[in-house]
């Protein structure tokens, strides 16, 4: 059969778009690690803001881990966490990789999530620097709960040895943000935990062993 130039040109677009579409979705993806975590002999753990450890009945609580939005600049933020509107502000700008609430796997305010597998798609494109922060909310087990008005505890922490949020692949690429040793600095004598407390607070030794405990 003689095809047309018309008819020749549609099957070769044809083909092509058959092509395209049978290519494999392109995918960002990340392997998780956050929470509780045990460095020497050491291990951070998670309270409210009573100090009192999360549990399953008495003291729920949400453990997360996200990025803020690039426009949004939490460590400035935070120094007004008191305005009215900040609160609303914080949660509208951050974004959610994996989050859980079962403290039962262990001690009260013990929380180890390995190997959750997100979608993560850089904001700022391809090698953009993104950086990771652990959130805890108590009162909830859901995120979207944390926007009713009775809700007002809040923990962030940030570790700068965690580097930036690296770019996900077709297959999982690992990320860890976990507790260290802090004594490694010199001069320093705070156990196993994170460097940066931008909300809440530092419990010195009220973690598991040598580490601390953070509180909303």
């Amino acid at each position: 059969m003689k095809l047309s130039v018309k008819n020749h040109l549609g099957l070769i677009a044809f083909v092509i778009a058959s092509s395209l579409s049978a290519q494999p979705t392109q995918k960002s993806l990340l392997e998780l690690e956050y929470g509780t975590y045990f460095e020497g002999t050491g291990g951070s753990l998670f309270t409210s803001a009573d100090e009192t450890k999360f549990n399953t009945s008495t003291n729920v609580g949400l453990l997360l881990i996200g990025y803020f939005n690039t426009s949004y600049n939490i460590e400035q933020e935070a120094q007004n966490w008191g305005a009215p509107t900040f609160k609303q502000d914080m949660l509208n700008n951050f974004n959610v990789l994996s989050s859980g609430s079962d403290w039962s796997t262990g001690a009260d305010g013990y929380q180890l999530s390995m190997g959750d597998i997100v979608d993560y798609n850089n904001p700022l494109g391809q090698g953009g620097e993104v950086k990771a922060y652990l959130m805890t909310i108590s009162g909830v087990t859901k995120f979207d709960e944390a926007y009713a008005e009775d809700i007002k505890e809040f923990g962030i922490y940030h570790d700068s040895k965690w580097a930036y949020i690296p770019d996900g692949g077709f297959f999982p690429v690992e990320f860890s943000a976990k507790a260290r040793d802090l004594n490694n600095n010199p001069g320093d004598n705070r156990g196993v935990g994170y460097r940066s407390v931008i909300l809440g607070a530092e419990l010195a030794g009220e973690g598991l062993g040598l580490g601390n405990a953070y509180a909303a």
